[in-house]
């Protein structure tokens, strides 16, 4: 898709085809976390692709929006936030 570039350039604003920027994904899954923090579980397991973890990460102030990218993890791996 030649829109990948622009994307690439600006993912925080600029949605995917088809799709949500990384702010409306983030936005998305903020919400989720809220909701998550007031019920009844002390541990949650989550299954998720890596823009998910990585917006979880971010949420947990355990990386910056700036880095967000550069920090992805690895497939198949675990990733654990404390909220």
């Amino acid at each position: 898709d030649p829109r990948l570039q622009e994307w690439y350039k600006d993912f925080m604003h600029v949605t995917v085809p088809g799709g949500e920027s990384f702010k409306d994904q983030y936005k998305r899954v903020a919400e989720f976390l809220d909701e998550l923090r007031v019920l009844p579980y002390d541990r949650v397991a989550l299954f998720a692709h890596g823009g998910v973890l990585i917006c979880a990460q971010v949420y947990a102030g355990v990386v910056p929006f700036e880095e967000a990218f550069s920090s992805l993890t690895p497939y198949g791996g675990i990733v654990r936030i404390n909220l």
